[in-house]
């Protein structure tokens, strides 16, 4: 893999998305999960598998009216490179085919004449891959997630005039982040953070990043078409530190909505907006945005209106607290999750909603 990010096999994907509570329906399969938010301004749907410029777009979405941040991987690529404080002028980015088995790959060059480093890739992910290849090789330094910071010689040394050995990755995909991940710290970071860590993911070679951001916007909305209300929900969503644990099944409620109502709708709402901006730049790269699906835990505000429904109390996660002295928290139990058995006619209509208002 070009960076060496870790990588895993899709059937691994599935495994893992399984194996952490979020549920794949059958509505939801891998590929269904690509691009998933329309754009204000929908491109030709002719273009061809490949994308534009042969750089691979088409199997990540593009070309089907889907948003994303830059009009060509190799726009999205001159633009990483100005924000991870080089100058672009100094690069000359081009295309390269990919392997016959549908590998990108990645070649270096320089060119003695104008005296500009060239970065050759089959994608925008490949060529980030090829900037790093050369930072990391050529000029003995690296973009860490630690300080965001470049130290360049100059004049920037060239490659070989004759280019590199083309590099193919050595697996198709490169995933990155868990469920927990999306937790603690992570929660609470800005665009300035977000936008530094997507380009050390494309740099890094991965492709196939985790995007559950915002979730709880589209639950929500979906929600709301069986009745419930905000304040249905302030026993269901926990705290924004929390919401990994919540998401998996293990609690509900916890230093969440029931604490500040307005303040956590508002943020709701802003997370939603929020990750339309992260998958527009992680799909500007050429990324493949692995995004949420449902699990099976509902609100209790749903099973109550679903008396009908197969629905079982899971086991106190962590040896929770079943009860907290504080008015503004409704039904304050906040381990005992309500859990919809998959074989309920209601668990694939929530699946197949939820899916269906992420697409639009």
């Amino acid at each position: 893999l070009m960076g060496g990010a870790r990588t895993l096999t899709a059937a691994s994907i599935v495994l893992l998305a399984c194996a952490s509570s979020q549920t794949l329906t059958h509505a939801a399969t891998l590929r269904a999960q690509e691009p998933l938010v329309k754009s204000a301004a929908p491109l030709s749907a002719d273009v061809p598998d490949g994308g534009y410029g042969g750089l691979g777009y088409a199997r990540a979405g593009f070309g089907k009216g889907y948003t994303r941040d830059a009009a060509s991987p190799i726009e999205a690529v001159q633009a990483l490179i100005a924000r991870v404080g080089l100058d672009p002028t100094d690069f000359t980015l081009s295309s390269l085919a990919q392997t016959a088995d549908g590998l990108d790959t990645m070649q270096l060059a320089g060119d003695s004449g104008s005296g500009k480093v060239v970065l050759r890739g089959s994608s925008g992910v490949a060529l980030a891959s090829c900037l790093n290849w050369y930072l990391n090789e050529w000029c003995n330094t690296t973009y860490d997630w630690n300080t965001y910071n470049l130290t360049v010689p100059t004049p920037l040394p060239l490659p070989p005039t004759k280019g590199t050995d083309v590099r193919p990755r050595a697996v198709k995909w490169g995933y990155y982040m868990n469920v927990c991940t999306m937790g603690y710290s992570l929660v609470f970071n800005t665009w300035d953070y977000w936008e530094k860590q997507i380009d050390w993911m494309a740099m890094n070679g991965i492709n196939l990043p985790l995007a559950f951001v915002g979730q709880e916007w589209i639950w929500v909305e979906v929600f709301k078409e069986y009745g419930l209300t905000w304040d249905d929900l302030a026993s269901f969503f926990t705290g924004p530190a929390f919401l990994p644990w919540y998401r998996m099944g293990n609690i509900r409620g916890w230093a969440g909505a029931g604490l500040n109502p307005s303040a956590e709708r508002k943020w709701t709402e802003e997370r939603g907006q929020f990750q339309k901006k992260i998958l527009a730049r992680m799909r500007g790269l050429g990324m493949t945005a692995v995004l949420s699906s449902f699990s099976g835990h509902i609100p209790k505000a749903l099973a109550d209106k679903n008396p009908g429904a197969k629905i079982r109390r899971s086991p106190n996660w962590g040896n929770m607290p079943t009860d907290y002295n504080t008015e503004t928290i409704h039904h304050a139990n906040y381990a005992s999750v309500y859990m919809l058995d998959p074989h309920d006619a209601l668990f694939t209509e929530l699946g197949n909603k939820f899916v269906a208002k992420m697409a639009d």
